[in-house]
């Protein structure tokens, strides 16, 4: 990343950022016919395991202007982020019957996959009143906008299907957050409260999918160098996801 003060008190900058990852899904289901007997096999096993590694590049454009010391303001654009997807997939599942036999299926397979990922806009500001500061900023992303760039890794949809369950399933949304700290004089003391609001991108989702958080909390600065921190976090929020999107 890289920041330039093109003029008094107006600062621009970017970021190249470099994504990565890896996820690692294990789901297993076991049933047993017992103490009851009442199939022909005595018990069934079915594993699926995938794991996926993720890689992408995008950009962050920056600006801020401080006016005096007393405000400050500032943006943020963040271009589009096409996520690649290589993924390793495999099933096994055994059926122990009651005469002692099994029957064994399993298979296994590779694909790779991107998705790309909406424009992010973020505007914000932050006001200095002798030991008070007060700060908040907006996000908006069009989460209609997400789309395979490639066909979709499960399911019978094509690339073009995919997409447009992805556009009538999703909308766009606006993040809020909210915040103020009070310096407590000749003590190096900092009291912290905030509020965060994020609303669920899925279309008539209820109330409960949206995710709000409220934080508190203080610094104590010991040294010019040095200053600790502890806040916490208190969120509210269902992670329930609805739509048939993607896995």
């Amino acid at each position: 990343g890289f920041s330039v003060e093109m003029a008094p008190d107006l600062f621009v900058g970017g970021a190249l950022n470099f994504w990565g990852g890896k996820d690692d899904y294990t789901y297993q289901f076991q049933e047993l016919d017992e103490p009851y007997d009442i199939w022909l096999f005595s018990d069934t096993t079915s594993t699926e395991q995938i794991v996926t590694e993720f890689s992408g590049i995008n950009l962050t454009l920056s600006a801020f202007y401080r006016y005096e010391e007393q405000f400050h303001f500032g943006g943020t654009i963040v271009t589009p982020l096409t996520l690649k997807s290589d993924e390793d997939w495999s099933y096994y599942d055994v059926l122990n019957w009651d005469d002692g036999t099994s029957l064994i299926y399993e298979d296994n397979g590779s694909i790779t996959y991107k998705v790309q990922f909406p424009w992010l806009f973020r505007f914000g500001g932050a006001a200095y009143f002798g030991p008070l500061m007060v700060a908040g900023d907006v996000e908006f992303a069009d989460y209609s906008q997400i789309k395979f760039t490639t066909d979709p890794p499960a399911g019978n949809l094509t690339q073009s299907g995919a997409n447009l369950e992805i556009k009538r399933n999703l909308k766009n949304i606006m993040n809020f957050h909210f915040g103020g700290e009070v310096r407590v004089p000749r003590t190096g003391i900092k009291l912290r409260a905030g509020y965060a609001s994020n609303p669920s991108p899925f279309q008539d989702a209820p109330a409960d999918w949206d995710r709000n958080v409220i934080s508190f909390g203080g610094g104590l600065a010991a040294s010019e160098q040095f200053e600790f921190n502890i806040v916490v976090a208190m969120g509210s929020g269902n992670n329930a996801v609805g739509g048939d999107i993607t896995r």
